[in-house]
């Protein structure tokens, strides 16, 4: 009988002995081996514990099968978005090919079944022991997780991602892989200040890893043109086009970087890399355009100049470029323009308009070119006419589409004004004639509108023999002169208004033009456009340009009398010539208001300080003693400081000080830093104001009391003295009697009837005085009405139904007269600041109309503070309520 240990221990030893014996005795070698093999694997799952045959396990596992399936996932995904990405040569191409949110949303399930493999793989084999990770493919799996998810567009998931990487695997390699993919996720959100730092770390990094250098090359290019910092990001992207690997970004690398060359003005160089571009055998369409591109980057001296004209003749006559013909008369264009032949490359220009076919934005870039040759000509006229064109034509989306609409309105309201003087005059003149004498020119007019008519008629008819493919294509809006460019009338005097063509024909051609003879595809403003609008089918923008146009045609029939028969036109055109004193004074007062505004809009708009020094003398020599006598001599002085005519400047500045020495252009002229020390002032008064209102939280309400009178003396007809009144009514409410608050509140009505602390000082009392109707009033409940207020913001409303947050996102508001203008010019005005000033922040501007008012929303700003800079800011520039009475603008947070 075997003797049985009485340890524990030994006994279980002693049973394992017996199990293995026997099990050794009843299996083969080959059994062994696999019993062996499958007891280590058991051993080595374990993610707790450190060891070779574990860590080689995990490791394994970790990188086939799961990851491996979901980076192919991945790389498929980022193929499939590059190819979605629509490429758009007119403009500066994107570094990377990453399309839109839309597209990326195809994604979205594979993208998804990525992210969950990964996800398996990190679950099942991360070996985080120490505060390490030991299994070495665990960050490959998270990066994988962060570009599904960039690739989805989810970028603020992506962020979180890349940045856990970075911030836990600095030991590993992909810790850089990270920070690349993190600042590349930044740009993509706007976040340009988080980005730089990255960026400014990455490339002191002497340790970055040289297979992530290409991949920091491209994106720190892509944050500089963000930044439009061309130079830096020509240094970066040279790098990224000599080392990538990928033949393809090579090529596009390359291409970006002639385009910057061009845009630099550094065209020799640009040329070159076009060249090169085309050596590489890009696909059809960037072969082509860097043939179109290279053509317009040439050297008036260069023997190529020769050579790549007739390299595009040829191209002209290639079937393959049947889509193509406006993009090579474009180019066609560039080079007489470049050779300075002014007449040849409008010639071309117009070739570029009559051979477009579904490009409407290379339509609209060759108007563009021909409004920019009127501007520089000086004729305005034309210039606005093709800058309507363009803006009708050019996509929302290209870059300066906003400046170009910006310019747009600004002509129009300065043909607007010359129209109204040319007009002015014409009536003054059939006014001042005989009735023997009126009926003949009022004749002669007729007869000149008949005349126009039956051109305008055959032009049409010309237009459509010219080309049979385009029979319902618009025809070019202006009859040009030989030099290529429309005539026009002088400001006053000279041409009869009513013999100018284009102010003559104006309700016929316009109506013409917008409604009868554009490709219905082209033409976004027909009828049948009007049903998507009230279906809902129409974004913003093409809403509210809709209803422009609509309103323009129906103004344009509205004053066009041309539908008339001759005796119906005679008697209108009688009818609106001044015959007592009273309406000649009205034209003359319409005259004088239309020649100022035209001098401001030449001078602030258009920065054209000559044509409006001339517009000025023009007015001052007509009307001599006018209500904007003062303004117009100081414009006068700017405008002669600005072309550099020290006499004339000399001349207008003495007239100031010597007869307006007290008045506000005195003080500008005698203080260089005026403008600077008002800025000051009003953020001094920002400071006072935030001082006085800790008070009123702070219950110190004697003390905002005394800080209200001060900021009377400190800052008399400021414009926070609604908001100090405000705060002292509330801190009276809490100190005396009722019927002393009542006062207060009611002098805040009478005194800024238009703020919105009257509408809140009215609320509170419609408030009281129900409460005092009610029985049983508690004598408390009127010292709380309205208090409480959080910040300046927040004076809008009753404090018992809002609680303020100075450190949310902010919108600003600004509310005017729908009379008083239209949304798109403001909008307009406002995206060409928020470009030049807070173009990193990305600032949405929307509108809607509520009975008689237009609101205009700006949003966001990250706090109160920074809503309450962008007010002071909007308040300082000049150009954003130009033209306009400012009082009538409401600005608030």
């Amino acid at each position: 009988m075997p003797i049985v240990p009485h340890n524990n221990f030994v006994l279980l030893k002693f049973i394992y002995r017996i199990h293995i014996r026997t099990i050794l005795k009843r299996i083969s070698l080959p059994g062994i081996f696999i019993v062996l093999a499958f007891l280590a694997i058991i051993t080595a799952c374990s993610t707790k514990k450190n060891a070779v045959v574990n860590r080689a396990y995990h490791n394994l596992t970790a990188h086939y099968n799961g990851f491996f399936n979901a980076r192919e996932k991945v790389k498929e995904g980022t193929k499939t978005l590059a190819a979605s990405q629509e490429d758009h040569y007119d403009r500066l191409l994107s570094v990377f090919k990453y399309s839109t949110d839309e597209k990326a949303k195809t994604l979205n399930t594979e993208m998804d079944e990525a992210i969950k493999k990964s996800s398996i793989v990190i679950q099942r084999h991360s070996m985080f022991i120490n505060g390490k990770e030991r299994c070495k493919w665990i960050p490959d799996n998270y990066m994988v997780i962060g570009k599904a998810q960039f690739l989805k567009h989810d970028f603020w998931t992506a962020l979180e991602t890349f940045q856990y990487v970075a911030s836990t695997y600095k030991d590993d390699p992909t810790h850089y892989e990270g920070l690349i993919w993190l600042m590349q996720t930044q740009i993509q959100l706007g976040k340009m200040a988080d980005a730089e730092y990255l960026l400014d770390f990455l490339k002191s990094e002497k340790s970055l890893p040289k297979r992530y250098k290409p991949l920091f090359a491209a994106v720190a290019a892509d944050f500089h043109i963000k930044k439009e910092n061309y130079p830096k990001a020509i240094e970066q992207l040279k790098v990224a086009a000599e080392i990538a690997k990928n033949r393809a970004d090579r090529i596009r690398y390359s291409y970006i970087l002639a385009q910057l060359y061009q845009k630099t003005d550094s065209n020799e160089k640009a040329f070159a890399l076009y060249k090169k571009v085309i050596k590489m055998n890009p696909e059809y369409e960037m072969a082509f355009n860097a043939k179109i591109n290279r053509a317009r980057s040439f050297d008036v001296n260069s023997a190529e100049g020769t050579k790549v004209k007739e390299e595009l003749m040829k191209m002209l006559k290639d079937e393959k470029n049947v889509d193509y013909l406006d993009q090579i008369y474009y180019a066609l264009a560039s080079i007489a323009l470049i050779e300075k032949d002014t007449t040849k490359g409008f010639d071309y220009l117009q070739q570029s308009v009559g051979a477009s076919t579904t490009n409407t934005n290379q339509k609209g870039i060759s108007y563009l070119d021909m409004g920019e040759i009127g501007f520089r000509k000086k004729d305005f006229r034309a210039a606005q006419k093709y800058y309507d064109s363009a803006a009708t034509f050019i996509a929302t989306d290209y870059p300066d589409y906003t400046i170009i609409q910006n310019k747009k309105n600004n002509l129009s309201r300065l043909i607007k004004n010359l129209n109204i003087i040319s007009a002015g005059d014409s009536l003054l003149a059939l006014g001042n004639m005989s009735a023997a004498d009126q009926q003949k020119k009022i004749d002669e007019i007729i007869r000149a509108e008949e005349d126009a008519a039956d051109k305008l008629r055959q032009d049409s008819v010309t237009q459509k023999a010219k080309d049979e493919e385009q029979t319902n294509q618009q025809f070019n809006p202006i009859q040009t002169t030989r030099e290529g460019l429309p005539s026009s009338g002088g400001l006053s005097g000279g041409a009869w208004y009513f013999y100018n063509p284009s102010t003559l024909s104006f309700g016929f051609s316009e109506f013409t033009k917008k409604w009868g003879n554009r490709k219905l595809e082209d033409n976004w403003r027909r009828s049948s456009k009007e049903s998507n609008l009230a279906a809902g089918n129409v974004d913003e923008e093409a809403a509210n340009a809709l209803a422009d146009s609509l309103e323009q045609a129906k103004q344009a029939m509205n004053d066009s009398i041309r539908q008339l028969n001759s005796d119906g036109r005679r008697t209108a055109y009688l009818a609106n010539v001044p015959s007592t004193q009273k309406q000649k004074d009205e034209t003359n007062a319409e005259i004088l208001e239309a020649y100022y505004n035209a001098g401001v809009i030449y001078k602030e708009a258009l920065t054209q300080p000559e044509a409006a020094a001339l517009d000025f003398e023009d007015m001052m020599k007509r009307y001599p003693d006018n209500k904007y006598k003062l303004p117009t001599y100081y414009n006068l002085y700017r405008c002669y400081l600005a072309i550099n005519n020290e006499p004339k400047a000399e001349y207008y500045k003495k007239i100031i000080l010597d007869n307006y020495a007290d008045s506000e252009y005195a003080r500008i002229i005698s203080n260089p830093n005026y403008y600077k020390d008002a800025l000051r002032k009003t953020a001094i008064m920002q400071v006072f104001y935030e001082n006085t209102f800790r008070a009123f939280q702070n219950k110190q309400y004697a003390d905002v009391i005394e800080r209200k009178s001060t900021a009377d003396s400190l800052f008399p007809g400021g414009t926070l003295a609604p908001k100090f009144a405000y705060l002292k009514a509330m801190s009276v409410g809490y100190t005396q009697p009722q019927p002393v608050f009542e006062t207060s509140l009611k002098d805040i009505i009478a005194s800024y009837p238009k703020d919105s602390v009257s509408v809140l000082a009215k609320a509170i009392l419609d408030k009281m005085k129900a409460l005092n109707a009610a029985p049983k009033v508690d004598s408390t409940a009127l010292k709380t009405i309205g208090m409480g207020m959080g910040s300046e913001s927040a004076l809008q409303e009753p404090a018992s139904l809002y609680k303020h947050n100075p450190d949310v996102f902010h919108i600003i508001m600004i509310v005017f007269p729908s009379a008083l203008m239209e949304p798109t010019e403001l909008k307009a005005r406002l995206a060409v600041f928020n470009q030049k000033n807070y173009n990193e922040k990305r600032l949405n501007v929307a509108n809607l109309n509520i009975d008689d008012n237009t609101y205009i929303m700006i949003r966001s700003m990250n706090n109160s503070m920074a809503a309450k800079q962008y007010i002071t800011s909007l308040n300082m520039d000049q150009g954003i309520f130009d033209g306009f009475d400012k009082n009538e603008f409401k600005l608030f947070p």
